[in-house]
């Protein structure tokens, strides 16, 4: 009877051998680069996604205040002048519209301050009120590069006699402002005065709405709109 020793000896193929050193750190390095590279891609993936999701996040803001100012805009109005007759001073405008063209810190910083006819806020108003309307652009704090884009309302009896406004901060993210007004004809102009006789239209026929909004790494980028005023001009 032969040994255990020799039967097991005899069972084994000749030249078998388990995995050496050298092909265990061949195969462990293969398998860190796929994971390196595997890792990679998905940190890409992740990074493309968040970036997609901040400008999705200020494009709808964006487009939320340019929906807004341009339905204000829509609406603007001004006070219908009376008969031509002879007079030695001009009646005053109760509504004026004017756009200031205004820069800080080399960005334009412009402010609009109207009227328009919006729907009633009190229950004992008629059906549509003048309320007068501001949007500026100011800073957070003294010495701030941080901004605010406010809208003011203010519908009161009488406007022009009161400060009595409601006050809305649009958004933290503002940079800039630019507004650009044309008229009847298609020209430009980067300011516009209502009270102004020399100015042609009471009202501008269209107005180029440019806000400018900072991301979260960031960047500055502007978002424009082109609305018509529809009121009489």
């Amino acid at each position: 009877m032969r040994p255990p020793a020799q039967l097991m000896a005899q069972g084994m193929p000749r030249g078998g051998h388990g995995f050496t050193l050298l092909e265990v750190m061949i195969v462990l390095g293969i398998f860190a680069t796929i994971l390196v590279i595997l890792f990679g891609t998905y940190s890409a993936a992740v990074e493309r996604a968040e970036r997609t999701r901040e400008r999705a996040q200020v494009y709808h803001e964006a487009r939320a205040l340019l929906d807004l100012m341009a339905q204000d805009l829509r609406s603007a109005y001004v006070e219908p002048r009376p008969s031509t007759q002879a007079t030695l001073t001009p009646p005053k405008v109760r509504y004026p519209f004017v756009g200031e063209d205004v820069e800080e810190d080399r960005l334009p910083a412009d402010k609009l301050t109207f009227y328009a006819l919006l729907p009633p806020l009190r229950p004992e108003a008629p059906d549509a009120e003048v309320c007068r309307i501001a949007y500026t652009i100011e800073p957070k704090a003294e010495r701030s590069q941080e901004k605010i884009l406010f809208r003011r309302v203010n519908c009161s009896l009488d406007p022009e006699a009161t400060e009595r406004e409601q006050v809305f901060p649009l958004t933290d993210l503002a940079r800039g402002l630019d507004l650009e007004f044309y008229d009847a004809q298609g020209g430009e102009r980067l300011e516009w005065d209502s009270r102004n006789a020399q100015q042609g239209n009471r009202l501008p026929a269209r107005v180029k709405i440019v806000v400018m909004l900072i991301d979260q790494r960031g960047f500055l980028r502007p978002f424009e709109m082109l609305t018509e005023i529809v009121l009489d001009r």
